[in-house]
């Protein structure tokens, strides 16, 4: 059976200009006055438009999925509400969430997107049905073959199956002609198109009438490669004698400093001091110095880069007391270094700033920029992390970079790099959105690999500038340092707060209300019990008088609820007949009747 792959639609402005690529009409911002346009009226309207959304590279990065916001479901990226166990912890267009990719850095153990599946039952098996992945659970064919089943399997241990290239998709089809179509992954794209002229079919109604299988996407590309930085090196131009580890020339002084680069320590035919080397190892790059944000408004934090401070004419750079990691200043507000970060919410500020939201924590704004035209644009946030030391937190171990990469041989012979300065002759640099590209290099750069102990006394001087004389290796994960922030999701609001803080205030809320309640009873009660006593005393008194006899049980059970009456005697006047409601407030000590 023949296979057809999905073209993406687009969104248009106001004055119908191409925005960016969609696959349905919910994605376009209505708000600012967007058109949703199919592919198929890409196709006759506007040829370049439709070559660029049907290009996979760029499909695989459109964001229009949503996510699990819960913990039980491991924050998984997905196409559908149907696709969440908890339907309510579905949230929407996700600017993390791609079709393949889930760019979120925090929560999740996932890298890449995953969808629902229709998968056979018995019954389906025994008709020689097959399974296949589904945007949302109406996909799947009715009577008994098939059941949906979501996209994080409940207690699935291991990573779900159901990425985009196994994904089947429905179609629009012209009612004037069933040759007529285009694939489509919801009914709202066909009523987009063409005055509602399209139809809709279901996935496995495209296989049953028009003999082809739309699919989402093609081929998932491989895992991209993972690699980390190295510093390079300060040395004297007149002596070769090592100064100190860096990561762009910048970082060296200008008088009888030279950059060597992490490539250059690496090569055995460079002639470069022994101690150079040890830059090579985590503990020299944690040496690095960097800048600092020399404003208030910033906290004086020590940053990268000039455009991580708000005002980047604060910038001091190469601050001896700021290092890569950490602030040694004795008077330091903030004793980490921090870095900006790049967000694919043009909505976002920082005040609004949520951690987790982030798409990756980078360098300077450069790292946010992108080559490709109808890529989405990425603000840059800046490093202070707010009066609160709370939001952004964006440490070392956190930021990813770019890398220079060689002319000759782009996919096999790159290093990772901070900047295109630190790139040497025959190299250039690309930044994190070009590196990280399926179709390029595929590689994701990190800047640290876990943040040091941090040290518990006050710096006294500049950090040293030697670096360990050997490389080490770094410390297995069962010693890396754990970091402690805040998890904002739609699951601790709904099971942590509804379960155990909800629980608390209704209980206390729940025990308020049953005294009050049990005050006001007991009022009424009294106060009946005192006029009914008023009302027979003298028969009670004259009865008593002529028998002389001991007192009943329910006598003396009057006299003890009249010693606890005794304990209510600012209220008592309520009692008596003919008082109003004001009259159960209890009177001030200067209005009180003596």
């Amino acid at each position: 059976m023949s296979i057809q792959l999905l073209a993406a639609g687009a969104c248009y402005n106001s004055n119908n200009v191409f925005t960016r690529c969609a696959l349905q009409p919910s994605e376009c911002n209505a708000s600012q006055q967007e058109t949703y346009r199919t592919s198929h009226w890409l196709a006759t309207n506007d040829s370049a438009t439709a070559d660029k959304c049907s290009d996979q590279a760029i499909l695989h990065l459109i964001p229009a999925l949503g996510r699990c916001d819960s913990a039980a479901e491991r924050f998984i990226c997905t196409s559908h509400e149907t696709a969440c166990r908890i339907n309510l912890a579905f949230r929407s267009n996700d600017p993390d969430c791609t079709v393949l990719f889930d760019y979120r850095p925090v929560d999740t153990p996932f890298v890449r997107s995953y969808y629902g599946e229709c998968a056979t039952t018995t019954e389906g098996e025994a008709q020689g049905k097959e399974s296949f992945c589904a945007w949302q659970f109406n996909e799947c064919p009715t009577g008994g073959t098939h059941t949906f089943q979501t996209a994080d399997e409940f207690f699935a241990a291991g990573t779900p199956s159901c990425t985009c290239d196994r994904v089947h998709t429905g179609a629009c089809v012209s009612a004037a002609d069933p040759n007529d179509f285009f694939c489509a992954v919801t009914e709202q794209v066909c009523a987009a198109n063409d005055n509602n002229s399209y139809t809709y079919l279901k996935a496995h109604q495209v296989v049953e009438n028009l003999g082809i299988t739309c699919k989402l996407c093609d081929t998932v590309p491989a895992s991209p490669n993972t690699l980390y930085t190295h510093a390079g090196a300060c040395v004297s131009s007149s002596t070769n004698e090592f100064r100190r580890c860096a990561l762009l020339p910048e970082h060296c002084s200008e008088n009888d400093e030279m950059f060597v680069s992490s490539r250059q320590l690496e090569d055995s035919s460079q002639s470069v001091p022994t101690a150079a080397l040890g830059c090579l190892a985590e503990q020299g790059l944690h040496q690095v110095r960097v800048g600092r944000c020399v404003a208030n408004s910033d906290q004086n934090i020590c940053v990268p880069d000039a455009t991580a401070c708000k005002i980047s004419q604060s910038f001091r750079p190469n601050d001896d007391e700021c290092t890569l990691v950490q602030d040694l200043s004795s008077n330091a507000a903030i004793a980490t270094t921090h870095f900006g970060h790049c967000t694919e919410d043009e909505t976002t500020t920082f005040a609004g700033y949520q951690e987790g939201r982030e798409r990756y924590c980078a360098w300077s704004f450069q790292e946010c920029l992108s080559t490709s035209a109808v890529a989405r644009p990425l603000l840059f946030g800046f490093a202070n992390p707010g009066q609160s030391g709370s939001f952004p937190q964006c440490q070392c171990d956190d930021v990813r970079v770019g890398a220079c990469v060689s002319n000759i041989n782009p996919t096999t012979d790159l290093y990772c790099a901070v900047g295109a300065s630190a790139c040497d002759q025959g190299y250039s640099y690309q930044n994190v959105r070009k590196l990280e590209e399926p179709s390029g290099s595929n590689t994701i750069c990190h800047l640290c690999q876990a943040l040091p102990p941090m040290s518990t006394t006050t710096a006294e001087g500049p950090p040293p500038t030697n670096p360990p004389t050997s490389v080490t290796m770094p410390r297995p994960p069962s010693n890396l340092p754990t970091n402690n922030r805040p998890t904002p999701s739609f699951q601790e609001e709904f099971e942590n707060e509804y379960f155990q803080d909800g629980l608390e205030a209704g209980a206390i809320v729940g025990i308020v209300f049953g005294v009050l309640l049990s005050s006001v009873i007991f009022i009424v009660a009294t106060c009946m019990f005192r006029r009914g006593q008023r009302q027979g005393q003298s028969q009670s008194s004259s009865r008593q008088d002529e028998t002389n006899a001991e007192p009943s049980v329910a006598t003396k059970q009057s006299r003890e609820v009249e010693n606890v009456v005794e304990l209510l005697s600012p209220l008592e006047e309520a009692c008596m007949e003919g008082q109003t409601e004001e009259d159960f407030v209890p009177p001030s000590k200067e209005n009180k009747v003596v």
